[in-house]
């Protein structure tokens, strides 16, 4: 049996703003062209920060676990095992932590909660909340940035049992705990009174984001920022199920089933948005006085994984290695991360009823994955097949090694988003189209000036997007298209030269990346009424690269 245990000590510095030289974007609600409105200089949202945001993050970490391999039988092998994790939420050395408290059915007006107790401007913060808003430090979430969670109980199981000499069965289970820092954590001390962070949508009726006026309210944030308190650690459980057999003296081959489920995921999310309905967008939110969203970073997503391997190995004989893996998977999820990639969307489409519009396959999800590695000796030079007696023919041409990595990989999925204009009216946190019944989005051409079926999606049915009035979210899924697939090649080839008894030692190397110049292309562009839409503008992969090196030893 064996018994241990951790502590860390974690400090986490940063200093930072997003947006200290204004971010301002153009849609054409007014005009109908994006940059028709930005020449008369009507914006349809504006951002801005003030105060350098600063956080002195400290927390810790503990753990303990026991494992014990317990041999049932000569042919059967149990390991049990058992861990319990302990990480206390982070404080700020000096309490510039300022939380929400809110409700999301609004049945309470959102209070700014003040890590600690005391003076709510101690340390003179630069900018005090207006007098119309609640702050508070009273306690009620303490000095931390979550509450406490000391349930973090993993346990551990694995089963192996020899079916026979060539052939062993392997099974396991496992709950493990997501450790994660970054900003999502940092943004809470981004809120009043130790900064403003300002990000409005303009009238979409009538322009009121100009030059001469960026905000509306002046010295009060509009994009205030979210730690939900009470969320949970998040986990994920994991299984698998594998068949060893091994087929030759050097060759043996692996199919192994494998899943998982990520619970209480965290991501971000926005509350306090319009309702998809006429008239000025802040005018539609349950707290207009905000005059703008907050964003929530909250423990709601949930995803799972399935999926079938199988390996190939060759162990290094006769001057050949090989590795060869294939997957067959598919991932789902309501939110593949805190902050996502690939132009997944960053927020909820409809946050206020659950996730289940941003249901689809995860951003990293992929079909097909094909990977053989391999290393392949010459047969040429003094003690291989083909010997070279010549010590100088032997040192051109013998001792060379050859290897290589060869990837197929299906392709990743995308989502379709709305054209520009006013389409929900400043509600949700993206903007689906509407899918057209009987077309599929994949079957398009395949082609860099159209990739998928642009036909498919429609901003909205039976409306022009130049002039909406029924507003509503769309019915396009996310992440329904699939994008392009990855071919690619990587090589080497390496040769080390040595003389006086291997004293002194010289390598060369080749590496060749993307062999081929094989064209990986990019997501296609996929917004609605755009040049861009269903076309591919970039690669994923860079081309060939070559890199030669030398070294020296003795």
């Amino acid at each position: 049996m064996k018994i241990g245990g951790e502590y860390r000590r974690l400090r986490y510095n940063q200093i930072g703003a997003v947006v200290p030289r204004g971010r301002f974007s153009w849609n054409g609600q007014y005009t109908g062209e994006p940059m028709a409105d930005m020449l008369l200089g009507v914006m349809s949202g504006t951002e801005g920060q003030v105060g350098a945001p600063i956080a002195n993050f400290r927390n810790n970490y503990m753990s303990i676990f026991f494992q014990d391999a317990w041999k049932v039988s000569q042919k059967l092998t149990l390991n049990l095992g058992m861990r319990w994790e302990y990480e206390s939420p982070f404080m700020d050395k000096h309490d510039a932590i300022v939380n929400v408290d809110f409700k999301w059915d609004n049945s309470v007006e959102p209070t700014f909660v003040r890590a600690g107790t005391g003076d709510i401007n101690q340390g003179n913060p630069a900018f005090p909340a207006p007098p119309t808003w609640k702050l508070v430090r009273d306690g009620r979430f303490g000095r931390g940035a979550g509450a406490p969670d000391r349930n973090d109980l993993g346990p551990r199981i694995g089963l192996a049992y020899q079916l026979n000499s060539k052939t062993v069965l392997r099974s396991g289970f496992g709950i493990y705990y997501v450790r994660d820092i970054g900003n999502a954590v940092f943004d809470i001390v981004r809120n009043i009174p130790f900064t403003i962070r300002q990000a409005e949508t303009a009238n979409t009726v009538t322009p009121n984001l100009t030059w001469n006026r960026l905000f509306t309210q002046a010295g009060a944030p509009s994009f205030l920022l979210i730690n939900q308190y009470g969320e949970r650690t998040s986990y994920v459980a994991q299984w698998q199920m594998a068949v060893q057999r091994q087929l030759t003296k050097d060759m043996s081959l692996e199919v192994t089933y494998m899943g998982s489920a990520g619970i209480k995921l965290r991501r971000l999310s926005s509350y306090n948005l319009p309702q998809p309905r006429p008239g000025n967008p802040n005018d539609n939110r349950a707290f207009p006085k905000f005059n703008g969203a907050f964003q929530n970073m909250y423990a709601a997503a949930h995803s799972n994984y399935h999926s079938l391997q199988a390996r190939l190995q060759h162990r290094f004989s006769h001057g050949f290695t090989l590795l060869s893996s294939y997957a067959y998977s598919k991932s789902i999820d309501n939110g593949s991360g805190v902050r996502t990639t690939d132009g997944d969307p960053l927020t909820p489409m409809d946050p206020n009823n659950s996730l289940w519009r941003d249901r689809g396959l995860s951003a990293f999800d992929f079909r097909h994955r094909l990977t053989n590695s391999f290393l392949y000796e010459l047969p040429f030079g003094k003690g291989r097949k083909f010997g070279i007696d010549n010590a100088v023919a032997n040192a051109m041409f013998g001792g060379w090694q050859v290897g290589g990595i060869l990837t197929f990989q299906a392709g990743f999925p995308f989502s379709a988003f709305c054209g520009p204009g006013n389409i929900q009216n400043g509600a949700g946190g993206w903007c689906a189209p509407d899918a057209i019944v009987g077309q599929n989005g994949n079957d398009g051409p395949k082609t860099v000036g159209q990739y998928f079926n642009t036909s498919a999606f429609v901003d909205r049915l039976g409306q022009n997007p130049a002039a909406i009035t029924d507003f509503r979210f769309g019915t396009g899924g996310r992440n329904t298209l699939i994008g392009p697939g990855i071919a690619g090649l990587d090589a080497s080839i390496n040769k080390a030269f040595a003389w006086s008894e291997g004293r002194h030692k010289v390598d060369l190397r080749g590496e060749f990346f993307n062999l081929p110049n094989h064209a990986n292309f990019s997501q296609p562009g996929s917004t609605l009424r755009t040049p861009t839409y269903g076309v591919i503008s970039s690669t994923r992969i860079d081309s060939r690269q070559i890199q030669i090196a030398l070294r020296y030893s003795f």
